[in-house]
């Protein structure tokens, strides 16, 4: 039998540096893991805000269609021209998160169809809306691509150079459409 005399003789004082690094790595290894649940699910969060503002969006858009006959037209940067109630010529609404001009959407005849026109959450990259009279699309760009309801197979759509991977649209087209 082998002698553990010297195993059970030997006198532990603390901790050794080793030991001490190991459990340094794993208590942080640990720690990462809740900040980037945490940052995924933020991101979550702010694409499930765009996708809804977008949804009343165009439930907006379809009653402002059921009154006049046509869709707003789009302004060149992408923003809905149809944010000066009673006019004939709107400006283009502002995006909720940015600063400054009109953002309620409303028509020639003084009727809203939304008090605030919806933005992004970031305030980062706006949404973009397109739109000849006839047909609309309006795009947001998700955060997380890999969401169940971005377009397929990691298509985009551009629009002021900007790339988006969501979007909605009036009845007689598709967000992808050109």
């Amino acid at each position: 039998m082998a002698d553990l005399s010297f195993f059970l003789n030997k006198r532990h004082d603390g901790f050794t540096r080793m030991e001490i690094l190991v459990v340094i790595i794993i208590l942080g290894l640990l720690a990462i893991v809740p900040i980037l649940n945490f940052r995924n699910a933020e991101a979550s969060r702010r694409d499930t805000r765009r996708k809804s503002d977008l949804r009343q969006i165009y439930t907006a858009m379809e009653a402002y269609f059921a009154q006049n006959g046509k869709y707003p037209m789009a302004s060149k940067d992408g923003r809905i021209l149809g944010c000066t109630c009673g006019v004939s010529n709107p400006e283009p609404c502002h995006w909720r998160d940015s600063t400054g001009g009109p953002r309620e959407f409303c028509d020639i005849n003084n009727i809203v169809y939304l008090k605030e026109v919806f933005g992004d959450p970031t305030g980062i990259t706006e949404f973009c809306y397109l739109s000849d009279g006839n047909r609309y699309q309006l795009y947001a760009k998700l955060e997380l691509p890999d969401d169940f309801e971005a377009f397929p197979n990691m298509q985009t759509k551009e629009c002021n150079k900007i790339q988006y991977n969501f979007g909605v649209s009036s009845p007689n087209t598709a967000p992808l459409d050109k």
